[in-house]
């Protein structure tokens, strides 16, 4: 992908607006495209060509027959260049509140927090002047690009809808990008960053447990909770991109796959969002602000000793132990995922320059 080419954002749409979607192929609403596109390769592709429209968080209209889809699932500047771009766009007032209170462990009732979510989706939705669940990021300037979009069909038979956007990076004051950072991605912590100083940082999702707590809600206050959770998940993980791009000049990350995410999740809407910037926001991101971001492989970083391998050369395979890492040979005992990210770091320092093969 060149530099001034479009983002593309992909977000799932609903199984039960898949029997529309034919009718629209066979009008011409949805033309095949057989270009390429990043996201899903081997999936059959359709360009949207007729007029598409976006009414709330979960639906969205081509030639004028209503689709539902989690529109919401984007990065906040996609997210909220949508919402601009969409004069017809309704939300939940007082959205904003109801986020604040989601995180904040010491306002939380239980009962007061479940009586605001029913009565805000009994006033129903309205249209705002600015978007509730995400706040529009400065350093990236975006622009939503309606005339680019896609519908694709996966081989597992679900259906995605492709939105692209142009985007610009605008550095903060005082930009200092000084290092190399190795990433191991995950879920809780949600990430270390290991720096070629020697620094290790850790981003800890917030904790969400206390939504166990609240009582039976009707079906539009869990929607809204989900919409919810999953907008405090993406704010978690845009607070990665924001420190790595005032820190960071060269990015490197595992290449990891579904199975290699934790599966003992606390809350799907919040991994969910974590998930979608672990595989697709965060290279994109980082490319659109000018970092290099490369990924390496992932086996074996969180069990060989980083610190052999680094000031000796050697490879020794450690012991792990939940989050404890061992070395029996220099006797290192360290955090796993920061040892992990310390590998990352030392592996894609080894990589060969863009745009020539190892030897």
């Amino acid at each position: 992908m060149a530099r001034n080419d479009p983002d593309l954002h992909w977000v799932q749409i609903r199984h039960s607006s898949y029997s529309r979607l034919g009718p629209l192929v066979q009008a011409g609403a949805l033309q095949p495209y057989l270009g390429r596109l990043s996201g899903f390769p081997g999936a059959q592709i359709w360009r949207v060509d007729s007029p598409l429209t976006v009414q709330s968080d979960h639906q969205c209209s081509i030639a004028g027959v209503p689709l539902q889809a989690a529109l919401h699932h984007q990065p906040s500047h996609a997210y909220c260049a949508m919402v601009a771009a969409s004069p017809h766009f309704t939300q939940y007032a007082g959205t904003g509140e109801l986020s604040r209170l989601l995180r904040s462990h010491d306002d939380w009732d239980p009962g007061g927090f479940a009586h605001a979510l029913e009565a805000t989706v009994r006033q129903g939705r309205v249209p705002l002047p600015r978007p509730a669940l995400a706040v529009p990021p400065t350093t990236y300037l975006t622009y939503w690009l309606p005339e680019r979009s896609f519908v694709s069909r996966l081989s597992n038979g679900h259906y995605m809808l492709g939105l692209s956007y142009t985007v610009r990076y605008v550095p903060p004051p005082g930009l200092a990008r000084r290092s190399a950072v190795g990433l191991d991605l995950g879920i809780d912590p949600l990430t270390v960053a290991h720096t070629d100083t020697g620094a290790t940082r850790y981003f800890r999702p917030t904790s969400l447990r206390h939504v166990r707590q609240l009582p039976w809600l009707s079906a539009d206050a869990q929607m809204l909770l989900r919409d919810l959770i999953y907008a405090s998940g993406r704010l978690d993980a845009e607070g990665i991109v924001a420190w790595l791009n005032f820190h960071a000049h060269t990015v490197y990350a595992e290449r990891i796959n579904h199975m290699g995410m934790s599966t003992h999740w606390i809350h799907s809407g919040r991994d969910r969002a974590i998930h979608d910037h672990h595989f697709s926001a965060l290279s994109q991101y980082l490319f659109a602000s000018g970092v290099d971001f490369r990924r390496v492989a992932p086996h074996h970083t969180s069990t060989l000793c980083a610190p052999c391998f680094e000031h000796q050369g050697r490879v020794v395979y450690g012991l792990r132990a939940g989050d404890r890492f061992r070395c029996p040979a220099c006797g290192a005992d360290l955090d796993a995922h920061a040892n992990a990210a310390h590998n990352v770091l030392l592996r894609g320092q080894m990589l060969p320059p863009r745009g020539r093969a190892a030897a």
